[in-house]
């Protein structure tokens, strides 16, 4: 079963954040086994609440080295309130060595200003923009001001939703640095990906 049918309930039942610590655990073991980096999405709970906060910051403690094998996705599309806060967390998570990425970006409302103000590492495109940049001119225009932006000020860029042939192309063209999607690899268990491990 995917997040997609349980995450609402959970974050209504107000279990977001325990989901989100057993998630964090088990991703710091396996990179401890694997040396492989990692990414966890975190809601804008997670990050704000200080119960929540808490326990991500105990657990990349008692992990320091898996610590720098983790990014940490925060979703554009959250509404985030307090950017003094989040900008405390990411410091913090910093410290840890972890690495800070903005999911989804380009979902909505994207307020660069604000953005420059936090000290990400990575933007992710959003699939809505990416599934058709090979054939929309408007989506093209979009991801190409994403992209200067991107580089502009030092950040990193990801394609999601790369589904075909015709897209990964595209995303190469645009000078987009990494892709991710159905084209490259469909999800999977992480037993498949890494055995006993």
């Amino acid at each position: 079963m995917t997040p997609y049918f349980f995450i609402e309930a959970a974050k209504q039942a107000k279990l977001s954040g325990v989901i989100t610590a057993r998630i964090l655990a088990r991703t710091l073991e396996m990179a401890e086994k694997t040396g492989r980096n990692f990414s966890v999405n975190l809601s804008a709970e997670d990050i704000v609440g200080e119960f929540d906060r808490g326990q991500i910051f105990d657990l990349l403690e008692a992990h320091p080295e898996a610590a720098k094998h983790i990014v940490f996705e925060i979703l554009e599309s959250e509404e985030i309130e307090d950017y003094d806060l989040v900008s405390d967390f990411i410091r913090e998570a910093k410290r840890h060595g972890c690495r800070i990425s903005i999911d989804d970006f380009g979902s909505g409302y994207s307020n660069f200003e604000k953005l420059l103000q936090l000290e990400i590492d990575i933007l992710k495109i959003d699939g809505s923009l990416i599934r058709n940049v090979d054939h929309d001119r408007h989506a093209e225009l979009v991801v190409r001001t994403i992209v200067e932006f991107a580089k502009g000020a030092g950040l990193s860029t990801v394609a999601e939703f790369v589904h075909s042939e015709a897209v990964y192309k595209k995303v190469a063209e645009l000078g987009i640095d990494c892709a991710q999607g159905y084209y490259l690899g469909a999800p999977r268990p992480a037993h498949e990906t890494f055995g006993s491990l």
